[in-house]
């Protein structure tokens, strides 16, 4: 077989005879590989987005009074009764949020088992920070558990 071109793919030299049809039927299987493969990274980058919209929806702590994004007011009886005095440990929004980053930045394989993880642990690293990680409040858990 005399050889007229050759292909270079991804470092590998792969010599083809000259045949329009071979090279057309590859090009199409290739692209339709391709916009498959699309398709799935689409389909599972919507659900994880999905479950995060669904997790940040949760409500808030009902014992909280928010007074802007930043601030809310807490009474002092219902602190938790290790003493938590940790601001994020009472706003469920944050620890909503840093739930919902975590599913964001998992691999699709591991979200679930990740989330499970992290819920059975009761504690979330924080996206922007990994060395720091924030404790879960009880009812945190319960909701996020309620709809997985």
């Amino acid at each position: 077989m005399k050889v007229l071109f050759n292909i270079n793919i991804t470092s590998y030299n792969i010599q083809l005879p000259k045949n329009q049809g071979v090279i057309c039927m590859i090009q199409e299987k290739t692209g339709k590989i391709l916009k498959r493969v699309q398709e799935l990274s689409n389909a599972i980058l919507e659900l994880k987005e999905g479950v995060a919209d669904d997790i940040k929806s949760l409500p808030e702590n009902s014992d909280i009074q928010v007074i802007n994004k930043q601030c809310f007011i807490i009474p002092l009886s219902r602190l938790s009764g290790d003493l938590c005095l940790s601001p994020e440990y009472y706003r469920f929004s944050f620890q909503y949020q840093a739930l919902a980053d975590m599913i964001l930045r998992s691999k699709a394989e591991n979200v679930l088992r990740k989330l499970r993880e992290t819920l059975t642990e009761g504690w979330v690293y924080l996206s922007s920070e990994r060395s720091r990680r924030v404790r879960l409040h009880p009812d945190v858990i319960k909701n996020v558990k309620s709809i997985i």
